[in-house]
């Protein structure tokens, strides 16, 4: 407005250099007449611009001192920037999604601008290095401020594309809360209308009785009650919608996560962010942690980065209220279940103990005659197969007292075949990461396994007394030969330990150490199975995920059934049919599920899991069983 401008005819016409399929041919553009003028141009406009922004803020100042709170929330609600300052007024939810519609489609024009823009500038550029030696000064400069120009035209598309988008998000953020604000009437309708029923009830002289208010809430709770939820008598804990308007603008941000929409489940007690992550997953985690604990909102919230499998298994975090944590089962239920089961899994033990001598004739014969005394040998053995299962549980405890992961009572799962499946041990607290929740799923089973081979490897090493001797030791029990080919690992160490055992009869004699550490083995296999929550399942999730852990849950559910059946085990039966019943779900997810544990770990977990299929899949000679009952 304060520098005359004028077209330069001669420039942009025609190009004099001698390519023909030159394209600064095509090309008519007006260019200032120097870059002093053009540089003043800037600084005028950069000028009026602040002055305007100036008195703009100061209006916006003098028109917020005028307005109350009410009005300005509802024009805040209501409004949504564009260009030239145009204002969208509350509509009905058509012509909401008629708007985002429109406003998606001016997005993508804009961003088709900014491609040809860019293109063009990139043209401009290569046009100016191609002839700007051979044209002089002048026309050098000229090229040069075009593709300056196209750049801006670019980046000016670009910058509107990214105002549209934010004009959509703002639309879709009205449309959800003017859906809260009228689900929140109704709730308050519903509370202060008088129940019908009732009233139709008491018509018969009886005063109306009116419904009871719900009970007293603290303020921010987020409790969500009202006719829109079926489960409103249940007080399920709810997310308030301050906490999540500073969760999305204070908590996410450009350097961790950039939350582009959000969404509610039914019931409103978690809420799903969905966007970009701007940094490893680790390192996100870390950051929301701490801006959860500066925002004091760590006390009722918590954050999980998740895959969404809905969107191409993009990451997304999704909130929970933390009051949710405090639904658990009831803990005196628990300790009273635990004692009952672990003093079950003892008698079926010390019975498993018994019976291992049962193919021992010089046993029966003085039990038959009255000599009690024998059934004390059976203490081996029935105290060592408990022995294993408490070291494999305490494995579990120890490192998740290192981690700081809660964990529940052991729950002590019986068996008439092996004495007892081992324990259960429940998830009380979320883990933070795959890494901290795959070193307690490891820990037991990895001392229970070494343990056991430790036990059997000594006990081979000591049944070589019983065939030295003319007769068979006190406590050296008589166990199937079957038991030596029903199991690939037991065959093989007994082949390279104990070469001198006899298998062609269908009886051996073993040192009591040999069947403990074979029934230490059998039971760390049948917990290591990659199904659900048993702790094979826990290591595929660690290692895996839980998607890829899923799947392979279901294919080593169906080949377990098929080797039941097949093999006439009941021992696989029994224990399937458990796991379908009480643990074939996937187990707590961690806070973060998208940081994978490192290699070593990785290693570790497979190398237990081939010590399962090892221990389980039988010898070649012996593929009609899995277990070696006897």
């Amino acid at each position: 407005m304060f520098v005359t401008l004028y077209v330069v005819k001669n420039l942009g016409i025609r190009c004099q250099c001698s390519h023909l399929s030159c394209s600064r041919n095509k090309l008519r553009k007006g260019y200032s007449t120097s870059i002093v003028q053009r540089r003043q141009n800037q600084l005028v406009h950069t000028f009026v611009t602040r002055v305007l922004m100036q008195q703009e803020q100061q209006h916006q100042q003098e028109g917020h001192s005028s307005e109350n709170k009410e009005t300005h929330s509802k024009v805040e609600e209501a409004s949504v920037g564009t260009s030239m300052s145009s204002h969208i007024e509350v509509k009905p939810e058509k012509d909401w999604q008629t708007v985002v519609k429109a406003t998606e489609q001016h997005l993508e024009e804009k961003l088709l601008e900014a491609k040809t823009a860019e293109k063009q500038a990139q043209e401009a550029e290569e046009h100016e290095a191609l002839h700007a030696p051979s044209s002089g000064k002048e026309r050098a400069m000229a090229l040069k401020m075009e593709a300056e120009q196209l750049r801006l035209q670019a980046e000016r598309a670009r910058l509107e594309a990214e105002k549209a988008q934010l004009e959509a998000e703002k639309i879709r953020f009205a449309l959800e809360k003017e859906k809260w604000e009228k689900t929140k009437q109704q709730s308050t309708k519903e509370t202060l209308t008088p129940n019908s029923d009732l009233s139709n009830s008491n018509s018969n002289g009886n005063a109306a009785v009116g419904t009871s208010s719900p009970p007293p809430v603290a303020p921010g709770s987020g409790y969500f009650v009202g006719p829109m939820n079926p489960f409103a008598k249940l007080n399920i804990p709810r997310i308030a919608e301050n906490d999540v308007k500073v969760l999305r603008e204070s908590v996410f941000g450009f350097d961790t996560f950039y939350v582009t929409h959000l969404d509610r489940s039914p019931l409103g007690d978690r809420v799903i962010f969905h966007g970009n992550l701007r940094t490893d997953s680790a390192k996100a985690v870390r950051l929301l942690n701490e801006a959860l604990e500066k925002k004091e909102l760590a006390s009722r919230i918590r954050l999980f980065l998740m895959e969404d499998p809905l969107d191409n298994y993009r990451p997304v975090f999704i909130a929970l209220p933390k009051q949710n944590e405090a639904l658990t089962t009831n803990r005196t239920f628990e300790g009273i279940a635990s004692v009952f089961l672990g003093v079950l899994g003892t008698i079926t033990t010390f019975g498993y103990g018994v019976g291992v001598f049962g193919l021992t004739p010089l046993f029966l014969d003085k039990l038959k005659a009255g000599n009690t005394d024998e059934v004390y040998q059976t203490l081996p053995i029935s105290l060592g197969a408990i022995a294993v299962v408490l070291l494999h549980e305490m494995g579990h405890r120890i490192v998740a007292s290192m981690k700081n992961i809660k964990l529940g009572f052991p729950l002590t799962v019986p068996s008439l075949q092996i004495g007892s499946y081992g324990t259960i041990t429940p998830l009380k607290d979320f883990p933070k990461n795959r890494s901290d929740f795959f070193d307690v799923a490891v820990a037991g089973p990895l001392v229970g396994v070494v343990t056991s081979v430790t036990l059997f490897v000594v006990g081979l090493s000591l049944s070589q007394q019983g065939l030295d001797s003319q007769s068979i030791p006190d406590g050296f029990p008589q166990v199937p030969s079957l038991l030596f080919r029903a199991s690939m690992l037991v065959g093989s160490l007994a082949k390279i330990i104990a070469p001198y055992l006899d298998l062609s009869h269908s009886t051996v004699a073993v040192h009591p150490l040999a069947v403990i550490g074979y029934t230490g083995l059998l039971i760390n296999a049948l917990n290591l199975l990659p199904i659900g929550r048993l702790d094979g399942g826990r290591l595929v999730q660690c290692i895996f995920g839980r998607s890829t852990a899923s799947r392979v849950g279901g294919i080593t559910l169906l080949l377990q059934g098929l080797g039941a059946v097949l093999g006439n085990s009941p021992l696989l039966l029994f224990w399937g049919i458990f796991v379908i019943l009480f643990q074939r779900e996937m187990d707590l997810p961690c806070e973060d599920e998208l940081t994978e544990p490192d290699s070593k770990r990785s290693a570790l977990g497979l190398v237990l899991l081939f010590v399962m299929l090892f221990t389980l899949i039988p010898f070649p000679d012996a593929l009609g069983n899995f277990t070696g009952q006897y």
